[in-house]
């Protein structure tokens, strides 16, 4: 089911959560993305498998502009975690203070950073995993880092600089990525494993130093 699915009623809620419990006990270790527990590596592995669909299914938006192509991944990447039994209870949205009627906001206080797009729970303070920005590669300008401002809000997001001040639990990870056309560099923050700007390049596959945090806990969903 998507992650913007209506809010159910506190016995639809109850049947959906049991229904989905039992669907991970059954796949618990049949493959990946299976069971109860995201991990890094399956963090990895949604969004790689979101930016080959959108290089592969949006091969004519090579000349669209960023914020079409951020639309684009959102929704791709909302599709991988709608199929992924260990995002169950997450949702893909472009800001974290996202609500229903009668539910309490989530709130940033002291900062303000909306990065362009988001992997958490909806109104629940602890439960945040992915904080996500997106930039169009210049080719008369190759990158050598992260866009400044982008890498300042994501450490502001997962709470890399430990100063700032936070009502909510930060991000358990953070991803800069650089677009071209049919490729993206990337540049990852998970402060539990200390990464921090870590890069990739998503065409050659992730580094041994990316591998080697793959077992790490980012989410446990329905206990």
């Amino acid at each position: 089911m998507s992650g913007w699915r209506l809010k159910l009623n506190e016995a639809e809620e109850q049947e959906y959560v049991t229904r989905r419990k039992e669907e991970g006990e059954q796949h618990a270790g049949a493959g990946p993305h299976r069971g109860l527990v995201l991990t890094f590596g399956h963090l990895h592995d949604l969004v790689a498998g979101t930016l080959d669909a959108h290089f592969v299914g949006d091969h004519t938006m090579a000349n669209a502009n960023e914020r079409t192509r951020v639309a684009r991944i959102l929704v791709l990447l909302d599709r991988h975690v709608a199929a992924c039994a260990s995002c169950d209870g997450l949702n893909v949205d472009s800001e974290h203070s996202r609500v229903g009627a009668g539910l309490t906001d989530k709130e940033l206080r002291g900062q303000r950073a909306f990065p362009d797009v988001l992997l958490h729970r909806r109104t629940v303070q602890s439960a945040n995993v992915l904080a996500l920005e997106v930039k169009l590669r210049e080719s008369s300008r190759p990158r050598t880092g992260p866009d400044r401002e982008d890498a300042v809000k994501i450490d502001i997001m997962t709470g890399y600089d430990h100063g700032l001040p936070y009502a909510m639990v930060p991000y358990a990870a953070g991803l800069c990525l650089n677009l071209d056309d049919n490729s993206a560099e990337g540049w990852w923050t998970v402060p539990a494993v200390g990464l921090h700007n870590e890069y990739e390049r998503f065409a050659w596959g992730p580094s041994p130093i990316l591998v080697g945090a793959f077992d790490v806990s980012l989410w446990t969903g329905v206990a």
